[in-house]
């Protein structure tokens, strides 16, 4: 069973923009930020389950909208960014949360579908990222969180593409974070690279008790991570991370990748 820690108001007037909310690592996340004091902005194309998450953290005393936004279009940045100021006020935090996976191989995947899965776990966090820092740096800067996966940094036969994805998507954290530093901006660029997660996006590859079991035991701590693990995290690079953490990659896999 997951333990998380007592709010303490570590976010308190503070506003964070999140994608892919409305349900898995995003939504644990909302709900954290809320319960931390922030106000929340749950931005997905998934409108039923994004409002009604949104209803229920303000039936909690939360504040918190619901933006439609398909992070792969940049037409629609501008105005779910600006939606989301004009109800919750100034952004102080973006998390890049939102992604898809399809397990193929080399062999059969099809261009289509590489392309939709570019388009939403690179292109959309690029989108995010040049939407943040145009918007921080007029506004006393903030701190930009990507969320990778360890799968950027080991290659997988079943899901190269998505591993290509966010490997690209880890040296875009990564360049993001310098190019800040250097133009003295006050804006932190950090990412966190989760092993497996159980949420929906995984349930694929936990079809059946002899998958669930054997993604655990890969794992040294014998066990599949939930996305509430994934919130503490990306809860401490929105606030309790020192202003000098930029550039990070935060690997959080129960040990996979330290075998």
């Amino acid at each position: 069973m997951t333990t998380v820690n007592p709010p303490t108001q570590r976010l308190l007037g503070k506003t964070a923009f999140i994608t892919g909310a409305a349900t898995g690592i995003g939504l644990a996340t909302a709900r954290l930020f809320s319960r931390e004091g922030a106000r929340v902005a749950l931005a997905d194309i998934n409108s039923s389950a994004g409002e009604r998450a949104a209803k229920d953290i303000a039936s909690k005393g939360g504040k918190a909208v619901f933006i439609f936004l398909d992070v792969s279009r940049e037409d629609q940045w501008p105005r779910a960014w600006q939606e989301a100021q004009l109800a919750l006020g100034t952004i102080h935090i973006l998390v890049n949360n939102a992604g898809v996976a399809s397990p193929v191989t080399p062999e059969n995947v099809t261009l289509e579908s590489w392309r939709r899965m570019r388009e939403v776990n690179v292109d959309g966090p690029f989108l995010g990222i040049r939407q943040a820092i145009g918007s921080m740096k007029k506004t006393g800067g903030g701190r930009i969180i990507n969320v990778g996966s360890i799968s950027g940094m080991v290659g997988d036969p079943d899901l190269p593409f998505y591993s290509a994805t966010k490997g690209a998507l880890n040296q875009l954290s990564l360049s993001a974070s310098q190019y800040c530093a250097r133009e003295n901006l006050p804006i932190s660029v950090n990412a966190i690279l989760p092993g497996a997660v159980k949420t929906n996006m995984s349930a694929p590859y936990m079809a059946t008790p002899r998958d669930l079991q054997a993604l655990a035991e890969a794992h040294p701590l014998g066990r599949i991570a939930q996305p509430e693990e994934m919130a503490l995290a990306i809860l401490f690079l929105a606030a309790q991370a020192p202003a000098n953490l930029t550039g990070a990659q935060l690997v959080v896999d129960g040990g996979l990748t330290a075998q």
